[in-house]
C-alpha cells in the first residue's frame, strides 16, 4: 500500500530504513539522529512530494521525498532543525556565489527554474533490501511523480547543470542507486540521454579512483597468510619443502577417505599428472565438456591423445551425460568432467556412466573447493583423480598452485616421480640432509609442477579458512538471489549448505532483456562494476575449432548459451555496500529500480 504522507510516529523507522539501505551513504554516517530530522523536515511543509509503500502489516518498506522549491525547503530545514556555528555556516555557504549549485549537486538537491512551477527535486528513494525484489521501489517512483504532478509540477530531475555532473555522480556512485528518466527539462535536454552523459562522467571517475571500483574478484588474504608466507621466507626453505609436505597431508586430510594429495603449480599442472599417470596415449579419446577453460582439453593433448568436446547440460552447465554416452567409442579410454562453477556434477550418474563404459574418470574441479556432492565431498570418491586450483581468483589460493588427489597409490607415486623431471628422490630429503646425500637417479622425462613451500605456507593458512569463506560467498549468492528475482535473467541452480562452492555467479539474461550481454557488461563498467564471462566454448576457439572442425551446430546449448552469460563479482571480503552496488547497477541496467 502506497500513501502520500507519514507521522512523527513513522520518523524512526524510516531513519532505521535509509540506514540500512544505504549504509555507507554520508547521511547515514552523520547517525540516526539527522535521519530522523532529516524526515522531520518533510512533515507538514507545503512544497513537500512524499510516497511511502507499507507492509501489510503497517510496516514502512519504502519512501520516496523530496520537493517542489529545493531552495525554500532546504532553508527552512536548516533555520528549523539546525542552530548555532554549523546552521550559520552552513547557510553561508549556500548563500556564496556558485558553491551552492555544487554542494546542493553533491546531495542530490538541486532544482531548476521558479519553485513550484517547472519541476519537483527527488531528494531519497529508499526501500528495504528485502522488498526490493516485489518491485517497491519502482512503484514508489511512480507513486512519487504522480504526486508532483498534482502538485503543479511538470517535470521531475535531478540537475540540469553540466558543470555539475561530477558532484551528482559521487553521490549516485556512494548511494548505489540512479534515476533514469524521460522528462525534458526546460532546457531542452532529455532526461535519459542527459544520464548516459552522467553515467560517462562517472566512468572516467571510477577509473582514477580505484576504492570505488566493485572487482569481479579479489583474494582473501589477511595477516595470518602474510606472517606464514614471512615465517617460510625465513626458514632458508622456498622450494618444495616440509610446508608442501604439511600442506598434501593437511588437504587429504580435509577431504578423508584416505586419499593421496600431491601439491603442484598450478591446476593444468595437476591435471597433466592425473592424465600423464592413466598411461593415455596417440590412439587414445577422451570426452570433455565444451564448456570450460582451454586447459582441461590441452592436457590431453599433451600426451598424444584426442580430447572430444561435448555440449552441456542447459540448467546446470556441467557436462550432459547424454551427449557423453552419443560420444563413446572403441577409442574413448576417459572423461573429465568439470564442476562449472562450484556446482558438482552428479556423483553417482557420473559414476554410472563411467562403469558402464569402463571409463577411467579425471574430474576438474578448479571451482570445486569444498563442496559437497551427495553427502561426500568432491576429492573423496570413486573417480581416479580429482585436480584443484588454488589460482589467484579460486575458492582457496597460494596465487599460482593446485592439488591432485587420488585414491590410487600408484598414480600417485608416479605423479609424485614425474612432478618433479622424472627424479626418483625428494628433493627436501637430498639437500636438507646433514650426510652426503646428492646421489639420484631420473627414471622418466618428466616435468617440473612441483610447488613452492612459500606458496604451500599461504595454502595451509587458506585450508583453515576454507569452509568460512565458502560461507560468506554463499551468503553473498543467496542475495543476490533475492535481489534479481524479478528481472529477465536465469539465475544459477544450487543451493547455499555446502552443496555448492559458489566460485562463480552466473546469471543467464533472457532474449527479452533491454540490454545485451555485451551491452550488460559495459553498462556495469560504466558504473564501476567488474564482471567476466564464463567461458568462450572451445568449440568457438580457433585452435580447437579450426583442429578438430567443430561447429556451433554440434553443440546448440553452449552456443546459444554463450552470448547470455556474465558472471558477477563474488569474492568472500565483499563488504555489504559493495553487493548492494552490484545489485542496484545490475537492477538499474536490466530497466528496474
Amino acid at each position: 500500500m502506497i500513501t502520500h504522507a507519514y507521522s512523527e510516529a513513522d520518523v524512526p523507522a524510516l531513519a532505521d530504513l535509509h540506514r540500512r539501505a544505504f549504509p555507507d551513504f554520508f547521511l547515514s554516517r552523520l547517525g540516526v539522529g539527522f535521519l530522523r530530522q532529516f524526515y522531520l523536515g518533510y512533515i507538514g511543509d507545503p512544497d513537500a512530494v512524499v510516497s511511502v509503500a507499507r507492509a501489510e502489516d503497517g510496516r514502512v518498506v519504502g519512501v520516496c521525498v523530496g520537493t517542489t522549491n529545493p531552495s525554500g525547503f532546504f532553508s527552512r530545514l536548516l533555520k528549523a532543525r539546525f542552530f548555532g556555528f554549523v546552521g550559520a555556516s552552513v547557510r553561508a555557504i549556500l548563500r556564496t556565489p556558485r558553491v551552492a549549485p555544487r554542494l546542493l549537486a553533491a546531495l542530490a538537491y538541486r532544482g531548476d527554474g521558479a519553485p513550484g512551477q517547472e519541476g519537483a527535486l527527488l531528494s531519497s528513494l529508499c526501500v528495504d533490501p528485502e522488498a526490493r525484489s516485489a518491485g517497491t521501489g519502482r512503484a514508489l517512483e511512480g507513486a512519487w511523480r504522480e504526486r508532483a504532478a498534482q502538485l503543479g509540477a511538470r517535470q521531475a530531475f535531478l540537475t540540469t547543470d553540466a558543470a555539475d555532473n561530477d558532484a551528482v555522480n559521487r553521490f549516485y556512485e556512494r548511494c548505489g542507486w540512479c534515476l533514469k528518466d524521460q522528462f525534458v527539462t526546460s532546457r531542452g535536454r532529455a532526461m535519459n540521454r542527459y544520464w548516459r552523459d552522467l553515467t560517462a562522467t562517472a566512468a572516467s571517475t571510477t577509473a582514477t579512483d580505484p576504492s570505488s571500483f566493485v572487482p569481479f574478484a579479489r583474494p582473501d588474504i589477511g595477516e595470518a597468510e602474510i606472517e606464514a608466507v614471512v615465517t617460510a621466507l625465513r626458514s632458508g626453505w622456498l622450494t618444495t619443502g616440509p610446508n608442501c609436505a604439511a600442506f598434501e597431508q593437511e588437504f587429504a586430510e580435509f577431504l578423508g577417505g584416505g586419499v593421496h594429495a600431491l601439491a603442484v603449480n598450478s591446476a593444468t599442472a595437476g591435471l597433466h599428472l592425473a592424465v600423464d599417470g592413466l598411461g593415455l596415449g596417440p590412439g587414445d579419446e577422451v570426452i570433455v565438456p565444451t564448456w570450460t577453460f582451454t586447459s582441461t582439453a590441452e592436457v590431453v593433448r599433451y600426451t598424444g591423445a584426442t580430447p572430444v568436446m561435448v555440449d552441456v547440460d542447459p540448467v546446470t552447465l556441467n557436462l550432459d551425460l547424454a551427449a557423453a554416452e552419443r560420444a563413446v567409442n572403441p577409442r574413448t579410454r576417459a572423461v573429465i568432467p568439470v564442476h562449472f562453477a562450484g556446482l558438482p556434477l552428479d556423483r553417482a550418474a557420473l559414476t554410472t556412466f563411467a562403469g558402464r563404459h569402463g571409463l577411467r574418470t579425471v574430474e576438474d574441479a578448479a571451482h570445486a573447493f569444498p563442496v559437497s556432492s551427495q553427502g561426500r565431498l568432491v576429492g573423496n570418491g570413486e573417480s581416479d583423480a580429482v585436480v584443484f586450483s588454488f589460482y589467484a581468483t579460486k575458492t582457496i589460493t597460494t596465487g599460482e598452485g593446485g592439488m591432485l588427489v587420488t585414491p590410487d597409490p600408484e598414480l600417485a607415486t608416479r605423479a609424485r616421480t614425474m612432478r618433479l623431471h622424472g627424479i626418483n628422490r625428494d628433493v627436501f630429503d637430498r639437500y636438507h640432509s646433514q650426510r652426503p646425500n646428492w646421489q639420484y637417479d631420473v627414471v622418466a622425462a618428466g616435468y617440473k609442477y612441483n610447488l613452492t613451500d612459500t606458496a604451500a605456507a599461504m595454502g595451509r593458512v587458506q585450508l583453515g579458512r576454507a569452509v568460512a569463506m565458502r560461507e560468506a560467498r554463499a551468503r553473498i549468492a543467496s542475495s543476490y538471489h533475492e535481489s534479481f528475482g524479478d528481472l529477465p535473467v536465469t539465475l544459477p541452480v544450487g543451493g547455499f549448505s555446502g552443496d555448492h562452492a559458489w566460485h562463480l555467479y552466473i546469471l543467464r539474461l533472457h532474449p527479452d532483456a533491454p540490454l545485451s550481454r555485451d551491452d550488460f557488461v559495459a553498462e556495469l563498467a560504466r558504473q564501476g562494476i567488474g564482471t567476466s564471462v564464463h567461458f568462450t566454448p572451445l568449440h568457438m576457439l580457433s585452435q580447437w575449432r579450426d583442429s578438430y572442425g567443430l561447429r556451433n551446430e554440434d553443440f546448440p546449448v553452449a552456443t546459444d548459451v554463450f552470448s547470455q552469460v556474465v558472471s558477477l563479482p563474488l569474492f568472500s571480503t565483499m563488504t555489504d555496500a559493495q553487493v548492494g552496488r552490484v545489485i542496484q547497477a545490475t537492477r538499474s541496467a536490466l530497466g528496474e529500480p
